[in-house]
């Protein structure tokens, strides 16, 4: 965490959302859960599952 703001949404008051660290941890849940059912591969066709597992964002 830097020990200054930078730019007006920052603080370095307080620890913000670390989404990368966040994403890194669902990905790996996900990975898990597959290998243990012998699933290879996911087939996401509705955007919030798209979105969810991947952070993909199409408008």
């Amino acid at each position: 965490m830097n020990v200054w703001a930078r730019g007006p949404m920052q603080a370095d008051f307080e620890e913000c959302i670390d989404f990368n660290k966040m994403r890194a941890k669902l990905c790996e849940k996900v990975r898990q859960v597959m290998e243990q059912e012998g699933i290879d591969a996911l087939f996401l066709w509705r955007d919030e599952n798209v979105r969810y597992l991947t952070s993909l964002y199409e408008s």
